[in-house]
C-alpha cells in the first residue's frame, strides 16, 4: 500500500497544467481513433463531452473529499480508461462507437445506469470502463484520504451523476433524433451540441474553482467593475457577432453562445493581468473551440 501510495505522490507533483493537457492528449487520441477524419464541431464536441465527465470527478474530489488542486493531477490518468470499450468492441468483433442513450422511461434509465450498461442492447461495451471508473475512483480515493467509505461515496457520486448527465440523450436539435427533448436553433446539429458542452464545461470549471477564480477577482481591486467588464464583453461580442452573421436566431442560441465567451472575456482578462497560476487551462480550449466553431 505504501509503494502505491508514493507512486501517487510522485504523479501529483505533476503540475495542474501539465496533468490537464496530458488528459487532453489522451482524448484527442482516443477521438482520433474512434473517429477517424471529422469535422471541428463533432472532434469539439466529443472533446468537451470528455472533458465534462472529468470535471465531475474534480469536483467531487474536491468538495466530497476535501482534496486540494496539486492532490488532482492523478485524476488525468483516467484518460486511459476512455479506451477500453474500443478495445473490448474490437476484442468482441462488435462495430461501435459513442453514443447517447435515449432515455425512454424512468425505469429504464434507472435500469441502465444500477447495471452499467452490462446488458445494453449496442452500448455494452462501456461496461468494463463504467465498471472500473467505479473501482478506481475509489481506489485513488482511498489512497489519497484513507477514508473508504467517503471514498466510496464520491466514486459512486461522480460516476453516476457524470453517467446521468452526459450519458442519456436529454437534449437534442434534430427533431428526428430519438430524446427526452428538443432544442431549435440556427446553427447545424453538431456546432450546437458544441456549445451546448463547451457551456456545460464552463460551468462545471466555475463549480470546481470557484474559490481561484474569486480570490483573483479580488486581487484585482474592484470586483465589481471586473465581473461587469467581463460580462459586457461577452454581450458586445455576442451581440456583434449575431449581426455579423445577418441571420434569425434563437433564444438558445444567444444562451449557449453567451456563456463561452463570458469564458473567452475571463481568459483575456487573466491574460491582461498575467495570472496564470488563478485559471484553469480549460478556459484557453474554450477560446480556441469558440474561434474554430465562428469560422466554420
Amino acid at each position: 500500500m505504501k509503494t502505491i501510495k508514493d507512486f501517487v505522490a510522485k504523479i501529483n507533483r505533476m503540475p495542474l497544467l501539465a496533468a490537464f493537457f496530458l488528459y487532453q492528449v489522451l482524448i484527442v487520441i482516443r477521438i482520433a481513433i474512434e473517429m477517424g477524419e471529422t469535422m471541428p464541431a463533432i472532434f469539439i464536441m466529443q472533446l468537451f463531452w470528455f472533458d465534462c465527465v472529468m470535471m465531475f470527478f474534480v469536483i467531487n474530489f474536491k468538495y466530497l473529499l476535501g482534496l486540494k488542486n496539486k492532490e488532482l493531477p492523478v485524476l488525468a490518468f483516467g484518460g486511459f480508461l476512455t479506451y477500453i470499450p474500443l478495445i473490448y468492441s474490437f476484442l468482441m468483433n462488435h462495430k461501435w462507437h459513442l453514443n447517447f442513450i435515449n432515455p425512454v422511461s424512468f425505469s429504464q434509465v434507472a435500469f441502465d445506469m444500477l447495471t452499467l450498461l452490462a446488458v445494453h442492447e449496442y452500448d455494452w461495451p462501456m461496461f468494463p470502463e463504467l465498471l472500473l471508473l467505479v473501482l478506481s475512483s475509489f481506489a485513488a480515493g482511498v489512497i489519497l484520504t484513507s477514508k473508504p467509505l467517503k471514498s466510496l461515496f464520491a466514486a459512486l457520486v461522480s460516476t453516476y451523476s457524470s453517467f446521468l448527465c452526459l450519458g442519456f440523450s436529454w437534449v437534442a436539435v434534430n427533431p428526428d433524433h430519438p430524446s427526452f427533448s428538443h432544442l431549435v436553433s440556427n446553427f447545424a446539429d453538431h456546432i450546437t451540441y458544441s456549445l451546448y458542452y463547451i457551456s456545460f464545461w464552463t460551468v462545471l470549471c466555475v463549480i470546481a474553482f470557484w474559490k481561484e477564480i474569486a480570490n483573483f477577482i479580488k486581487q484585482i481591486g474592484k470586483p465589481v467593475i471586473a465581473v461587469c467588464s467581463v460580462l459586457l464583453f461577452a454581450a458586445l461580442a455576442e451581440f456583434l457577432l449575431f449581426v455579423f452573421f445577418k441571420d434569425e436566431f434563437f433564444s438558445i442560441d444567444y444562451v449557449l453562445f453567451f456563456l463561452p465567451l463570458s469564458a473567452v472575456a475571463f481568459t483575456v482578462l487573466c491574460v491582461w493581468k498575467k495570472a496564470w497560476n488563478f485559471i484553469f487551462p480549460s478556459l484557453w480550449i474554450v477560446f480556441i473551440s469558440v474561434i474554430l466553431l465562428v469560422s466554420k
